[in-house]
């Protein structure tokens, strides 16, 4: 039964967590990282899971933090468990658990382990790889760029949507007083220029 897998002491588990209320927004986490990098990095420690990863051309990068308070029950034995994996399997593995499902996530030797705690019972497994080392420089607040802007997310969203629909390449102009972003190809051209996107 449920309260059973939670407290079986006969399997010994380097890490273990319980998703329930934040299940849904895994998934959405997951299935958003999937589309943007291949292979995705967890660390384990007692505070939480650290995400990082980084797009092979090295444009993208990624580091986050699922606290323990994310999980409803969060065990991680060791001071660290880092690991990493296809993130394209990970995402389809996710799309096979229910929204309302109950999720057990662990780890043992050579597993990374999802199974279900409702009916039908069930457990997929990935093989755990030794993570590739990102270097410490690529997430240093220490960076200099040329340019920085604030925009909304919603504003960035609509931009990128109407890019799409006329080219696959987006250029951004970062002029004095406002941000341009252009997209074109032989079928036309989208430009958005707005003084309220302001340099930082």
């Amino acid at each position: 039964n449920q309260n059973a897998l939670r407290s079986n002491r006969s399997v010994v588990f380097a890490m273990k967590a319980v998703l329930t209320d934040n299940l849904k927004n895994f998934k959405t986490i997951i299935s958003s990282i999937s589309k943007l990098f291949p292979e995705i990095i967890f660390s384990f420690t007692e505070n939480g899971v650290n995400i990082s990863a980084i797009s092979p051309n090295h444009l993208l990068t990624l580091k986050g933090l699922l606290k323990c308070s994310f999980f409803e029950v969060y065990e991680c034995k060791n001071a660290k468990i880092c690991i990493s994996f296809n993130s394209e399997v990970l995402n389809k593995i996710m799309c096979r658990i229910r929204k309302n499902d109950e999720l057990l996530i662990c780890i043992d030797d050579k597993w990374l382990i999802f199974r279900t705690l409702k009916k039908p019972f069930r457990t997929f497994a990935i093989p755990v790889k030794e993570p590739w080392e990102i270097p410490p420089q690529v997430f240093s607040r220490n960076l200099k760029y040329n340019y920085s802007f604030v925009i909304a997310p919603s504003i960035f969203r609509q931009i990128i949507s109407d890019c799409s629909v006329i080219a696959k390449e987006i250029s951004i102009l970062c002029e004095e007083n406002k941000v341009v972003f252009t997209a074109c190809s032989e079928i036309g051209r989208y430009i958005f220029g707005d003084n309220s996107i302001k340099q930082t």
